[in-house]
């Protein structure tokens, strides 16, 4: 397999076949202790490992995708991405707990797409980043962002986006030179009659970033 990538002995390459299980739980640890979401509906580590499943098969598929590993082969990160305009199979096996986020998402993404033509092959949609607790403050996220947008380019996509639901990840695609397309702002959104995210405190909105391939 191709190395992308090496720093301090963190090797960044695509996702393989391999590497299914391993990052599905890492994916399924990150985002239940720490996106906000998640954590508002209180979706646990089994439940989020029935999305976080049919995204990394695509991802392996569809070859567009990065993991960080260590120097046991051990996967520290990574960045589950695909085509905008595409979706898994088995998505009608997502936990149900999944809806207000999956509705949020949809909500925001229309905004964006209401704005502008997209086509197929065009917008990488970079979905899930994520790096091991003990691996933080190393540049890893960024790391596996710019490995992406390099991939993106040479299968001749011109545009990537992201929601970035988080300070922290906000902070990082703004580094990388992501630029805000649309805000959807926690505490004024509804879903059935209620403001179900009004008590997510660590950042205001999610926002949706894009940045262009060039």
């Amino acid at each position: 397999m191709k190395i992308l990538n090496e720093k301090q002995g963190i090797k960044f390459r695509i996702i393989q076949p391999s590497d299914f299980e391993q990052t599905v739980d890492l994916c399924s640890q990150i985002f239940t202790k720490y996106e906000p979401m998640t954590r508002t509906v209180k979706i646990n580590h089994k439940e989020f490992k029935t999305l976080a499943e049919p995204y990394c098969q695509k991802a392996i598929e569809d070859e567009i995708s990065i993991v960080a590993t260590d120097c046991n082969e051990k996967v520290v990160g990574f960045t589950i991405s695909k085509d905008l305009m595409t979706e898994p199979a088995n998505l009608n096996e997502i936990n149900d707990k999944f809806e207000p986020i999956t509705a949020f998402l949809h909500e925001l993404n229309f905004n964006y797409k209401l704005k502008n033509s997209l086509q197929l092959g065009q917008v990488l949609h970079i979905f899930l980043l994520g790096v091991k607790e003990e691996y933080k403050n190393q540049k890893i996220a960024s790391t596996l962002v710019e490995n992406n947008l390099r991939i993106a380019k040479l299968k001749n996509f011109s545009l990537a986006i992201t929601e970035a639901s988080g300070l922290i990840s906000q902070h990082i695609f703004r580094k990388l030179g992501f630029r805000e397309e649309v805000n959807l702002f926690y505490d004024s959104y509804t879903f059935k009659g209620e403001k179900i995210f009004s008590s997510i405190s660590d950042s205001a909105s999610c926002i949706l970033m894009s940045h262009s391939i060039l």
